[in-house]
């Protein structure tokens, strides 16, 4: 994953940003969707005394075309690959959110050591055994974990997919999920 560290203190938080100048850095709002709230932050920028602790700070990837892939994780299954990204002649911005413009494509089948670096970041998070979205960068041959989310059951992970089967496959196999885990069996509708 990008280098992503929990600070506690605006010195320690200065101390790393000094330390690793080399580097861009983004101060990520923690109770931010979609990049809002983000700053690009180097140890010369001061912090709103307000901010919430502890400091999430995450090593800037830059891209040429800024993109962001998708797996989705239901019941221990790895699923739904797809990308973020702005359409042509869109507005560019490094946060790749669909409430910046960005939108999916879906992509068939994922790669194999995507899908590794999906189970393998939603098993650290306790998640593959019910419900998360894990949002990936590629970098050369290397895919990064960026971030892994879930709102649970009534999640509002994005689906406005650019195929309408996405969603109803991430509602049925949710809602099997729930099902299951309750002891029951039923069956899904659209």
């Amino acid at each position: 994953m990008p280098e992503t560290l929990l600070v506690d203190t605006p010195k320690e938080l200065r101390h790393v940003l000094e330390r690793e100048c080399q580097r861009e850095w983004v101060l990520k709002y923690p109770l931010g969707c979609g990049g809002s709230g983000h700053v690009f932050i180097t140890a010369k920028d001061s912090i709103r005394g307000d901010w919430p602790r502890p400091f999430v700070l995450q090593e800037f990837i830059r891209m040429d075309r800024p993109e962001a892939y998708r797996l989705y994780g239901i019941a221990g299954e790895i699923f739904g690959w797809n990308v973020r990204r702005f359409p042509e002649g869109a507005k560019q911005s490094p946060w790749v959110a669909h409430a910046r413009g960005a939108r999916y494509a879906h992509l068939g089948t994922p790669p194999a050591a995507a899908v590794e670096a999906a189970r393998t970041a939603l098993t650290a998070a306790g998640l593959l055994g019910s419900f998360g979205a894990v949002d990936l960068l590629r970098c050369g041959e290397h895919w990064l974990v960026l971030e892994v989310g879930t709102d649970g059951l009534f999640n509002y992970v994005d689906r406005d997919f650019e195929r309408p089967e996405l969603e109803q496959e991430l509602n049925r196999k949710l809602a099997e999920a729930f099902w299951f885990q309750l002891g029951l069996r039923g069956s899904y509708q659209a």
